[in-house]
């Protein structure tokens, strides 16, 4: 019981993995809708648009879910506006470039790796410590992606072979 009700943990484990995948579905639709409005739509005006998009559905769901707003003072208010533009705007107008010139599939696939390159470049960077499963992910992770993203030739010329391939 949590405040006199009754919290059904099945209910809330099924509402979570619907969850989750609704944004699996989302997160791997934005690659194929990329690569869908390229010939249409500029990438700076795509990732503008995502961008603002994005941020009017974030104020909708803290509006509506009643959580409250945070009073932020300029300066950390200026933090989180640098974070948003060059973390997120930044990448979003790469990615909408990346798809110019390669593949959804591939896209998406490179991003994936994401989060191991993040995690080998803190240890090389910071030395941050990875621990043994962690590091066996790492390995798979790079192995795997160099296997799929490299062209069908003998040796290291064949890996990320192009242009867009370093934008994502």
């Amino acid at each position: 019981m949590s405040n006199g009700r009754v919290i059904n943990l099945s209910q809330s484990v099924n509402y979570t993995f619907i969850q989750l995948t609704l944004v699996s579905i989302l997160w791997g639709g934005t690659f194929i809708a990329g690569r869908y409005i390229q010939p249409e739509i500029s990438p700076l005006l795509s990732a503008t648009i995502r961008f603002i998009l994005a941020s009017a559905a974030l104020i909708l769901v803290l509006s509506c879910k009643n959580i409250g707003w945070k009073k932020v003072s300029l300066k950390q208010f200026m933090q989180v506006a640098i974070l948003g533009l060059s973390g997120v705007f930044v990448y979003q107008v790469l990615f909408f470039y990346g798809l110019q010139i390669i593949p959804a599939s591939r896209a998406a696939l490179l991003v994936a790796i994401n989060p191991a390159m993040i995690a080998l470049i803190s240890f090389l960077i910071w030395r941050e410590k990875i621990s043994i499963s962690k590091s066996i992910g790492i390995i798979l992770c790079v192995f795997g992606a160099f296997i799929l993203l490299s062209d069908k030739t003998s040796g290291i010329e064949g890996f990320m072979t192009n242009t867009g391939d370093l934008l994502f």
